[in-house]
């Protein structure tokens, strides 16, 4: 009986140990960057350095040594010279860590007029302690604008706003009970409006949109890979729109989701006291 019953707690504990082993990682470690693409915009007499911090995930099982990767440029996709960048030839990774960050500097009083930059980083685990490295690639590129053709004074759009919000899905909000929805003109670009409310989210990343200085129409900026607060990333691909003198400003923002397909959503700004 005795025999029967170490039989059976050994059984146990053998599928004990197999149940949890399926929820070990069980391919190779690797490296790969957060994000694969970053652009970064320099107004024409913009001479002011510039640094953005780019993160490395360890996707994998942690290590107990210190990883160290080395930070590379892809010499054949490479169209901007180092001299106009900086970045450690090295990271990091501390002991039973997933992650890592290193910063790039960029010098837009060495860019030329209206200058247009990419520069693709790589990441090479050397000495690793794992069976495979990965070459994740980040992309980063750079913009010198030129002078702008609108040099008017449009200070007075900026400021607190009533804003409504829908969208071609169907939905719509009214946000005018709030107080905090502003509108900020860019320091360096005269005519570009910035609004952290996109969509009624609350210091979400930015969207930008300009006035024309010749008519009374809006072009919205493009971004790839806007990110909302909640993690649902989606194309900004344009847009247009129309502004009143009397701070009444509408802009319909086109947009596309590999999943949702092409979708707009419409805002429109008005502000109380102009």
């Amino acid at each position: 009986m005795k025999n029967i019953w170490a039989i059976l707690l050994i059984f146990i504990s053998i599928c004990s140990c197999v149940k949890e082993e399926n929820y070990l990682y069980k391919g190779n470690s690797i490296l790969a960057f957060s994000i694969g693409e970053a652009t970064e915009e320099f107004a024409y007499d913009e001479v002011l350095e510039k640094t953005i911090t780019v993160d490395i995930q360890l996707i994998g099982q942690q290590q107990e040594n210190v990883i160290t990767s080395e930070i590379k440029l892809d010499e054949t996709n490479l169209t901007l010279p180092e001299e106009k960048i900086s970045f450690p030839s090295s990271i990091n990774i501390p002991t039973n860590s997933s992650s890592t960050s290193f910063e790039i500097t960029i010098y837009p009083d060495k860019l030329e007029e209206e200058e247009r930059a990419t520069a693709v980083f790589q990441i090479e685990a050397n000495g690793m302690s794992m069976e495979s490295s990965n070459l994740s690639t980040f992309v980063l590129n750079i913009k010198k604008l030129p002078v702008p053709d609108c040099n008017e004074d449009l200070t007075s759009y900026s400021g607190k706003y009533s804003i409504t919000t829908g969208d071609s899905f169907g939905y719509s909000w009214n946000w005018d009970n709030r107080n905090d929805l502003w509108l900020q003109l860019d320091p360096n670009i005269t005519n570009r409006m910035s609004s952290t409310n996109f969509y009624g989210w609350t210091d979400s990343q930015p969207v930008f949109f300009e006035f024309s200085c010749t008519d009374a129409t809006i072009t919205v900026v493009p971004i790839t890979s806007y990110s909302t607060p909640g993690g649902y990333t989606f194309d900004i691909t344009g847009g247009s729109g129309t502004y009143t003198p009397g701070g009444e400003i509408t802009v319909t923002y086109q947009c596309s989701h590999p999943t949702d397909g092409d979708f707009t959503i419409t805002e429109k700004y008005i502000k109380s006291v102009f």
